[in-house]
């Protein structure tokens, strides 16, 4: 009996007994994140700098505006630097009106305002992410020191050029892209002199740079109806000017004019044909349309009497209008003159012609006949304008530094309705049509 409650006890004992508990295993060290140190150089953007005043050209403030922007360029934080150029053009800008009036005076005296406007509107259309991956890339590492900073001042190229041209902000950063590899196609002594015809390049329409050309083949003929590409115009032009051989000097030309030029489609056999065959001056280029003897049983019969629609053959075969205007308006482009291939329609039925830009300042038409509803399809977007926009847009005597200047007043005005200050934009608005008087619609044809 006594050994039975000895067992029964133990029994007991057991099922009493708490289980036990494994003993966590110890766990391993946690690794610390690492905190990178924010460098303290990037305090310089929280700093004011004195964009309009009497103070603004002392050297204390030149040395903070010109640290802050080398630092954006070396650290790559345009986001920071596009926050303290609006924090201070907040502050400033609305310094150059005074009384409900611009203060002309006063933004001419401020040079440090027109340059953050610049440089701001650059980074906050295009994205400083943007700017800071294509910077990663290969050619825009170097392009965007060269456009912040170098003394023939492509930004404000760029920017009076997206201006005139009404190219939306989302284009800018795929047309910087462009621009930055056709830069990069150029020695380091000339590319200044080339960065007009660089930037008419990248904003050419893809759906000209991709076109054929308007050469037939044959089996019984061997030329080539391939056109050069977009990189090789550029390159052809550059030769051409280096050795002489244009009709205008392209570095005195605008991307916008020089876009009625790169958006030749030949190939480069042609391209010889017109430089060394056909012997007028830049003035007299319109007399190529006469050149090509009209036809009347093409007009007519529709009769087609030519193989490859080579110049040669449409100078020994004739043609009409468009023939005529085909031949004038490439022969010069590939001079290096811009033209354009106009088309309208009148009493007489339809009708092509062309206009050229004879000197540096002005636009002519040739071969109208009284025409004067034309039409051209613009080589940046392939938008159809009226040659008005030509003749008398685009005219240097009539618009030139006061339209460039009206760009810039637009600019500010831009500046003001994002702030939120539409008094301020309307009255930046008013200065911009002052300036142009009388040619502000046509210079800026896009104004409703």
């Amino acid at each position: 009996e006594a050994v039975r409650l000895d067992a029964e006890e133990a029994a007991g004992k057991r099922q009493n007994k708490e289980p036990e508990v494994a003993e966590p295993s110890p766990e391993e060290p946690k690794e610390e994140p690492v905190v990178q140190e924010e460098d303290p150089r990037l305090e310089i953007f929280k700093k004011p700098v004195l964009l309009v005043s009497l103070k603004a050209n002392n050297a204390a403030n030149r040395k903070l505006f010109t640290d802050a922007f080398h630092l954006a360029l070396e650290t790559g934080r345009y986001d920071l630097y596009a926050d303290f150029l609006r924090s201070n053009l907040e502050r400033d800008a609305v310094k150059v009106i005074k009384f409900g009036k611009f203060d002309a005076s006063m933004y001419d005296q401020s040079p440090y305002l027109m340059r953050a406007n610049e440089l701001y509107q650059l980074i906050s259309k295009v994205g400083a992410d943007t700017i800071r991956e294509q910077i990663q890339e290969g050619s825009p590492r170097y392009f965007y020191p060269w456009l912040f900073s170098d003394p023939s001042d492509p930004l404000r190229l760029f920017l009076r050029t997206m201006a005139r041209e009404q190219t939306p902000g989302g284009e800018w950063g795929g047309i910087l892209r462009k621009w930055a590899e056709f830069w990069m196609k150029t020695s380091a002594m000339p590319r200044s002199r080339y960065s007009a015809l660089a930037l008419a390049c990248a904003m050419l329409d893809p759906r000209i740079a991709s076109s054929p050309s308007k050469l037939r083949a044959s089996s019984s003929t061997s030329i080539s109806t391939t056109p050069l590409t977009l990189e090789q115009v550029f390159e052809y032009f550059m030769e051409m000017d280096e050795a002489r051989e244009l009709l205008t000097d392209i570095s005195k030309l605008s991307p916008s004019e020089l876009l009625f030029v790169v958006d030749v489609r030949l190939p480069r056999s042609e391209m010889d044909w017109a430089r060394k065959k056909v012997r007028l001056t830049r003035k007299g280029w319109g007399g190529a349309y006469s050149m090509i003897r009209y036809r009347m049983d093409r007009a007519a019969l529709g009769k087609d009497p030519y193989t490859n629609y080579t110049f040669q053959e449409i100078l020994d075969e004739g043609g009409i209008c468009m023939d005529q205007a085909y031949f004038a308006v490439n022969t010069a482009k590939c001079n290096g003159i811009p033209s354009a291939y106009v088309t309208g329609d009148g009493n007489r039925g339809p009708h092509a012609w062309v206009n050229l830009l004879t000197t540096d300042e002005t636009w002519q038409s040739y071969g109208g006949y009284g025409y004067n509803t034309g039409h051209f399809s613009h080589p940046h977007n392939c938008k159809s304008k009226h040659e008005s926009t030509l003749l008398q847009g685009m005219d240097k005597k009539v618009n030139g530094a006061r339209l460039d200047t009206s760009l810039d007043y637009l600019s500010l005005a831009d500046l003001f309705e994002e702030m939120q200050k539409p008094d301020c934009a309307r009255i930046m608005l008013e200065a911009a049509t002052q300036a142009t008087p009388g040619s502000w619609k046509n210079g800026m044809n896009w104004w409703p």
